[in-house]
């Protein structure tokens, strides 16, 4: 192979993997740094600093911040409590078997509400039973919380000055991806005939692609408590894309329900031609979310939702609409309704995305 070719495959694999190898040198940097700072300090079991350190620092600043804060209070909790049952155990008062299962028994539901928690109980056990005479019980517990505090400062500040990456960054591109697979729903709702099975994947799709953005949102929110962005509320966008989401999947419901066919002739087109716009309003957004382009305005909408309503209008003068069940002829009213609360979302949207302030890529 030449190595021009080889050269671009490289190029291309690094520009590709650049998230992943950034990471893997913040947490290198964060286990020497952990490693080296216990030596300092001459604490013991100095390989807490280097775990604590690896297992704080995340992809972005807002999950490290939470994972440092709930790791250092669970050792704090966790550290007390196994000193208080070593003493127990040291006096008499318990035994050891007593002293441990009354830690666990206390600190578990803790860690089952909030996996960083986890740490507490495991903190807990190692003070209890590190040293079976329980002599350096304080000291154990002591070198212990220092190590987890040592390990997560040295995390979150590699994590804001080593190639820091903000979750805010990161949230108009996990918006697109949620509106990319929203688009394809609702395009699936008009094939015909329908694809069940297709539906169920692209709604398993849009559920994780919104439990990623979700995700992100909540660390976004640590980055703003922390004062490192200035960015609008993250939860305002999550909420806006949620009721779309349900808007949407209540249209792809009515568009698949049987319509007479004097009805399908006169607004079959026109509520496909509405469809299309919004799917193409939703593609355009989801580009403007990954910064490809500027946010789109809702005129085609509009135009597709006019021409609806005429359409509508004309079916209902020529009594058309007038042998329907009342059900059908609601069924019908309740489509305009909900093409009318799709536009809305949309365009809370594309407010929302505006205040995200994406920037542009060349």
């Amino acid at each position: 192979m030449p190595w021009p070719r080889r050269l671009r495959q490289l190029r291309g694999f690094f520009r590709r993997s650049r998230a992943e190898l950034r990471f893997a040198l913040r947490a290198t940097i964060a286990a020497v740094l952990a490693f080296e700072a216990s030596r300092l300090f001459a604490l013991t079991q100095g390989y807490w600093s280097v775990l604590s350190a690896i297992l704080v620092l995340q992809a972005t600043i807002g999950a490290s911040l939470e994972a440092g804060l709930w790791r250092l209070v669970g050792t704090l909790v966790g550290g007390a409590v196994g000193f208080l049952g070593a003493v127990a155990v040291l006096y008499g008062w318990l035994s050891d078997l007593a002293a441990l299962a009354l830690g666990v028994l206390l600190l578990s539901p803790l860690a089952s509400g909030r996996p960083a928690f986890r740490i507490a109980p495991v903190t807990a056990v190692v003070v209890m039973l590190s040293d079976p005479g329980h002599a350096h019980a304080l000291e154990a517990a002591t070198h212990r919380a220092l190590n987890i505090a040592i390990g997560s400062v040295i995390a979150v500040a590699v994590a804001l000055l080593v190639f820091p990456a903000r979750a805010h960054a990161g949230l108009g591109p996990a918006a697109g991806q949620v509106l990319r697979q929203m688009a394809l729903g609702l395009r699936l709702a008009l094939a015909r005939p329908p694809e069940p099975e297709a539906q169920r994947r692209v709604q398993d799709r849009i559920r994780q692609s919104l439990g990623r953005l979700e995700t992100l949102a909540r660390e976004a929110r640590h980055e703003r408590n922390a004062f490192l962005t200035d960015g609008a509320d993250p939860d305002a966008l999550v909420r806006t894309l949620r009721r779309l989401r349900s808007d949407l999947a209540i249209v792809a419901r009515a568009m698949q329900r049987p319509w007479p066919a004097a009805v399908s002739e006169r607004l079959d087109g026109p509520l496909r031609a509405l469809s299309r716009a919004v799917n193409s309003q939703m593609l355009a957004l989801a580009h403007a979310a990954a910064g490809k382009q500027a946010l789109p305005s809702l005129d085609e909408v509009d135009r597709a939702r006019v021409l609806y309503d005429e359409a509508f209008q004309a079916a209902r003068t020529a009594g058309v609409t007038r042998p329907l069940p009342t059900e059908d002829l609601a069924g019908l009213f309740t489509l305009g309704f909900l093409f009318d609360q799709v536009r809305k979302e949309l365009e809370q949207l594309a407010a929302r995305l505006a205040e995200l302030k994406i920037r542009r890529r060349r």
